[in-house]
């Protein structure tokens, strides 16, 4: 693997990792009880799910 192909990797794991710490932070910052902000936070769970996944789909499979 050439070295140009191996910081790419790098930079896309890191990536993935960053999106993936950023969804388990608002997870666990949801409040708990129902109401406005509950319902903002699930909202932006769901977008940040669907940012993931078209980062993982789109994106990961041209650095193999």
């Amino acid at each position: 693997m050439s070295t140009t192909k191996k910081s790419q990797r790098i930079a896309n794991d890191m990536c993935q990792e960053a999106l993936r710490d950023t969804l388990m932070k608002l997870r666990d910052a949801k409040p708990d009880e129902r109401g406005e902000l509950a319902r903002r936070y699930a909202v932006t769970i769901t977008e940040l799910e669907k940012a993931l996944a078209y980062f993982e789909f789109f994106v990961m499979p041209w650095d193999q």
